[in-house]
Formats: C-alpha cells, sequence, structure tokens
C-alpha cells in the first residue's frame, strides 16, 4: 500500500510539475499545450526542454542550447587531488561572477575556439572527452530546434539573458539566502548551503541573496550544485 501511495503521490508531482511548466492542460483528461507539444520533442527533461523553447523570448537560444548540453553530459572539469589549487587558478580565466551557468559556457566556447585539441584541455585541466559528448549533444538538438521552428540566436547581453532563461525551467529551485548563510528554496521549502565547487562558494554573501540552483544533493550535508546568482525583478517575470 505504501509503494502504491508512494507511486500516486509520484505521478500527481509530475502532472503538477507539467503544469507549472505549462505544458499541458485540462483536469480529468490533460492535453498537451503548443508549448508542450514542442517541449516534447526534445529528448530532455521538462525543465530543460522548456528553457530552450522559451529562450527565444531573451534572444539566446543558442547559447541555452550550449548550456543544455554541457548539463546533459559529464562535468567538463577534472582536478587531480595533488593539483586542486594549480587547476583552480589555471579555469579562474574561464569564471564569471554570476556563477557556474555562465562559466560552463565560457569554458565550452574556449575549447571550441581551440577545437577541443586535447593538449588545451589538459592544459586547462579540462574532459576533453565530456566536452566532444556535449558538442555532439548540442548538434543534436540543434536539428530538434530546427524542426520545431526554434531559432538559434544570442546577443551582446547573452550572459545576463542565459541566467534569466534558467527560471523558464528552474523557477522553482530559487532559493533565498537566511541569515546563517544558507538558503531556502522557494519549491519545497528544504535548506540547503552551496556546494564548495561552485563558483560562487567564498564569494561574498551579500552579492548572491537569490539564487537558482540546478540540483540539491544530500551527503554529509544538504548542497545546492550548480548555481547562479538572479535578480528578485526576474523571478516572476520570467513565468517562473
Amino acid at each position: 500500500k505504501q509503494w502504491y501511495q508512494r507511486r500516486v503521490r509520484a505521478i500527481q508531482d509530475a502532472v503538477e510539475e507539467l503544469r507549472r511548466l505549462e505544458a499541458v492542460t485540462g483536469q480529468r483528461v490533460l492535453e498537451l499545450t503548443e508549448l508542450g507539444r514542442k517541449m516534447a520533442a526534445f529528448p530532455l527533461t521538462p525543465s530543460l526542454s522548456r528553457m530552450i523553447v522559451k529562450s527565444r523570448d531573451l534572444s539566446c537560444s543558442g547559447d541555452v542550447v550550449t548550456l543544455v548540453s554541457l548539463l546533459s553530459t559529464d562535468s567538463p572539469f577534472y582536478t587531480p587531488l595533488a593539483e586542486a589549487d594549480v587547476a583552480s587558478a589555471v579555469r579562474r580565466r574561464f569564471t564569471h561572477p554570476s556563477g557556474d551557468h555562465v562559466t560552463l559556457v565560457q569554458v565550452f566556447r574556449a575549447a571550441a575556439e581551440n577545437n577541443f585539441a586535447p593538449d588545451w584541455c589538459t592544459r586547462h585541466y579540462l574532459n576533453v572527452r565530456s566536452l566532444r559528448t556535449a558538442q555532439n549533444v548540442r548538434k543534436q538538438l540543434k536539428l530538434i530546434c530546427k524542426k520545431q521552428g526554434v531559432q538559434l540566436t544570442s546577443t551582446k547581453k547573452w550572459r545576463e539573458n542565459l541566467v534569466r532563461a534558467l527560471l523558464f525551467g528552474f523557477g522553482s529551485q530559487v532559493a533565498h539566502r537566511q541569515q546563517d548563510g544558507s538558503y531556502v528554496s522557494l519549491g519545497n521549502r528544504q535548506q540547503g548551503t552551496i556546494h564548495p565547487s561552485s563558483v560562487l562558494s567564498g564569494t561574498k554573501q551579500e552579492e548572491r541573496e537569490v539564487i537558482v540552483y540546478g540540483e540539491m544533493v544530500v551527503t554529509t550535508a544538504t548542497y545546492l550544485r550548480t548555481c547562479s546568482v538572479v535578480d528578485k525583478s526576474w523571478i516572476s517575470s520570467n513565468g517562473s
């Protein structure tokens, strides 16, 4: 009985998530919306597919496709234990103050400019296999975008717009900083701290009052991974 109840609850939660993302409509009988049909064409989670489709509104769909490709593969970073400080210093050139998402895209762009050369990746403590996998995923997503009429665009403000576009998919994963430096998620009300591997870890707390995170993981503590700073005014304007 408990197993059945858990399964029913999981289905209900999934339906509510699809409603929140505006992918379905109806009560007893669910129907895909126009947005939902476009989202369903992508072999991605609903959050990621919505980000791609809706990012057209911010003229950064090309950048979002790159980010989603990176989020769909293993981390492009590798850090030998004995060289952690060196690796951190070398990769600082890619770091963006907004957080991990723009940093990831800047890593990909730099690697692409160097043709994903193994020697270059090794010197910068980057995993060439992960980056090339992301490149292949990106090519596949670009083809789907073309079929769905999602024009790939970018803008000079792509970094800001990329972070804003995160809220199209992860609006429920916005978290507010508490007095003790931890964060409380608006979605599940759980409390956690920014993961030590994040670009934002160690930055001034007053500069990251509100963040959006990619996932919440529980190890020895509850951590928020893949985080970026968001402006409060973006939260409602992006349909989150």
